[in-house]
């Protein structure tokens, strides 16, 4: 089933979409198909905010600007 995902994504590309709101939208369509709860998503989301390693990349991209 990743191949929604994937022919979502280049789909919205090729009609004009920015590419950040293709990979959202897609990502998006992706959870809604697989019908994965949505609660679980966000639980997820905000657990893996709180690794060092997700953490450190912005802050060194923030650091060299």
């Amino acid at each position: 089933m990743i191949w929604v995902m994937i022919f979502s994504f280049f789909l919205l590309i090729v009609i004009g979409t920015p590419i950040a709101f293709s990979m959202g939208a897609s990502a998006l369509f992706f959870i809604l198909v697989e019908g994965i709860p949505l609660s679980t998503v966000s639980q997820r989301f905000f657990s893996n905010t709180q690794s060092f390693a997700f953490l450190a990349v912005p802050s060194l991209f923030l650091r060299e600007v």
